[in-house]
């Protein structure tokens, strides 16, 4: 059993199988990207044209393409070449450009995007604040940012990672729980970044139909001890849409 944590060449390794259909490496990815694009499309709308969206750790694509499709026009940067590579591949949609980008140092312009996404990548990365903070930067004056992640909490620990990894659903060494972040953790850095934040949304697996099914299944709910999405916005913004 590998004791590797937080193994980022998995990225590299199985970058083909982003898009493949019950996939352990991307089955995981490809369910909560579900989750993560229909709290997009509830916020944003489904018509898209005229967003600019900066996708940091943008993977293979999966929220990239789909936001494309609806007429964003996607900025998408990730470290793993191979996964670039496999975006770049399904990107069938000139409003989608992807590049070798570190979420740390981003090489979009200031200020260039209305939605920057940080989805399912701030539990990857030691500078996570770093990599907040390089968002906040990509953000027109009332711009969002959306993020997914992690909780850091036994229950997250034993779901995502001891569960999750032990029945296969994801990649042994995917994460590394001291990793995952509190929704408050994120609201608090975003909130000396000038950024406010709209309550965390849960997401969590629906244990029983993933286990008879073999293909995990994920759900919305208050509860955010597993994983959330949550959206920080200038505090301008806010008080306009309150």
């Amino acid at each position: 059993m590998s004791r590797v944590r937080n193994d980022l060449t998995i990225y590299d390794t199985h970058a083909a199988d982003w898009w493949k259909p019950r996939s352990a490496f991307s089955c995981s990815l490809q369910a909560v990207n579900r989750l993560c694009l229909d709290e997009i499309v509830q916020v944003l709308g489904d018509d898209l044209h005229g967003v600019v969206v900066a996708d940091l750790g943008c993977g293979g694509g999966l929220l990239a393409h789909p936001l494309a499709e609806r007429g964003a026009t996607v900025l998408a940067g990730d470290l793993s070449q191979p996964s670039v590579r496999e975006a770049r591949r399904h990107a069938g949609h000139a409003g989608v450009c992807v590049v070798v980008a570190d979420a740390c140092l981003p090489p979009f312009p200031s200020a260039c995007a209305d939605v920057v996404l940080c989805a399912d990548i701030l539990e990857h990365i030691p500078t996570w604040r770093t990599a907040l903070a390089q968002a906040a930067g990509l953000l027109k004056p009332d711009g969002r940012i959306f993020v997914s992640t992690l909780t850091r909490s036994w229950w997250s620990a034993l779901v995502a990672v001891h569960l999750g990894e032990g029945l296969g659903f994801v990649p042994r060494g995917t994460h590394d729980p001291a990793m995952f972040l509190t929704p408050d953790e994120v609201a608090d850095y975003g909130m000396r970044l000038g950024l406010a934040c709209s309550p965390a949304v849960g997401f969590t697996p629906s244990l029983l139909p993933s286990l008879l099914t073999g293909e995990l299944r994920l759900r919305r709910t208050k509860r955010v001890q597993v994983g959330y999405g949550m959206w920080l916005h200038r505090a301008a913004q806010l008080s306009r849409d309150s």
